[in-house]
């Protein structure tokens, strides 16, 4: 007999609803977190050609900053932001920025893009 999960028990907003208490807690506590993507390891592998996966992973992250506080980061500004905007600009980010990670990049390239917007929402 075939089981069929019901994948919608854990909706979206549960989802960032525990994903946020968990980012608060974590920064409130002092806790650090292994894991993150590196600006340095971010240009070695745009530079090697073999970065699809952190393409991913910072297109993700952006994604997730525009639903978790609901503000338009592609389409903020008159033209559409491109998903090789964002890469180049993370580029640009990181070679100024050496030793950041593409975390505190991705919130970055979010408050350019809304002009301020996006550092005003997190801070309600």
């Amino acid at each position: 007999m075939k089981r069929s999960l019901n994948w919608r028990v854990f909706d979206e907003k549960n989802f960032y609803f525990v994903y946020i208490f968990n980012l608060t807690y974590a920064n409130a506590q002092g806790v650090a977190v292994q894991g993150h993507l590196d600006c340095a390891t971010w240009l070695e592998a745009r530079k090697s050609n073999n970065a699809a996966r952190f393409e991913h992973y910072v297109l993700g992250f952006v994604n997730g900053l525009a639903l978790g506080r609901m503000v338009d980061i592609w389409n903020a500004k008159a033209v559409k932001v491109t998903n090789s905007q964002l890469y180049y600009w993370m580029d640009n980010y990181c070679n100024k920025n050496p030793l950041n990670d593409v975390v505190l990049g991705s919130v970055e390239f979010a408050d350019e893009m809304t002009s301020g917007a996006y550092k005003k929402a997190i801070r309600k």
